[in-house]
């Protein structure tokens, strides 16, 4: 929640305010979302901290790794032991399994390709899918080819407006992963339209109607979902100690409710 979503609930109660969340699970900040929110609230509201410490979703295995960046986290004694292990990639997924990045680009040439094998496959977001839709249909562009040359110079011209912006490195790394995203869409189709049919086909949500297949995801996206196996990505990961980072590794963690694959490919 932003500051003042916090102040409006703040001043919408006459009685008492239970605030309940993850502090460990802000990875919203470029949407403003304050991060430290959990710990303003209970000073201002002067408030009694109950901590919710004991996980009953995942592993005993996935807890242990989990540790490492929330260390106070702990899994219920009737937890499944699980796995976690290191893999060159994902060509063991099956329907029902998740594959995690940090960004949209990665996914792309994972799913094509599980879709070739002709293994169930998409990617979580149909929001997302929506603005590519309308980034396609922006350019305007008569050819395949074109549409490289069209959204090459969106991308320049991106970078050079909001490159002296405050807080232009996520911005742009944000523009990064549309331009990477659509590109790796658009990589052997014969026409623009092919282009939009392969958005409508892959981008979709997980919901009670929806057919088995791998999820693939972005850390943001899978936020809420669970899933009994889990591969992570890692190179798509920064190496970076910020606490939104890491909180961002952790959210992806703790997806796992009994096997995580952490994916090495380099």
């Amino acid at each position: 929640m932003s500051v003042p979503q916090l102040e409006m609930v703040k001043g919408s109660s006459r009685g008492r305010v239970a605030v309940v969340g993850d502090d460990r699970q802000c990875i919203y900040s470029f949407r403003g979302c304050h991060s430290n929110g959990m710990e303003m609230m209970r000073e201002d509201l002067n408030a009694t901290e109950l901590k919710l410490t004991t996980s009953y979703r995942c592993s005993k295995a996935v807890i242990r790794h989990a540790q490492s960046i929330v260390p106070d986290i702990n899994a219920h004694d009737s937890a499944i032991d699980g796995e976690v292990s290191n893999v060159k990639n994902c060509d063991d997924a099956k329907p029902g399994d998740f594959i995690l990045s940090r960004l949209n680009a990665p996914l792309m040439p994972l799913a094509l390709n599980l879709l070739r094998q002709k293994i169930p496959a998409r990617i979580e977001g149909r929001d997302i899918g929506k603005q590519l839709l309308t980034m396609v249909k922006s350019q305007k562009a008569k050819s395949v080819p074109h549409f490289f040359e069209k959204i090459n110079s969106w991308f320049e011209k991106q970078v050079a407006r909001i490159g002296k912006v405050k807080g232009s490195e996520k911005k742009i790394e944000a523009s990064q992963d549309i331009k990477d995203t659509l590109c790796a869409l658009a990589e052997n189709c014969n026409s623009i339209s092919e282009v939009e049919q392969r958005i409508y086909s892959l981008f979709q949500d997980t919901d009670k109607t929806s057919r088995p297949a791998v999820i693939l995801s972005t850390v943001h996206k899978a936020k809420g979902l669970e899933s009994d196996r889990v591969f992570m990505l890692m190179h798509t990961f920064k190496k970076s100690d910020s606490v939104e980072e890491l909180n961002i590794r952790y959210v992806a963690i703790t997806r796992s409710r009994n096997q995580l694959f952490l994916v090495n490919s380099n």
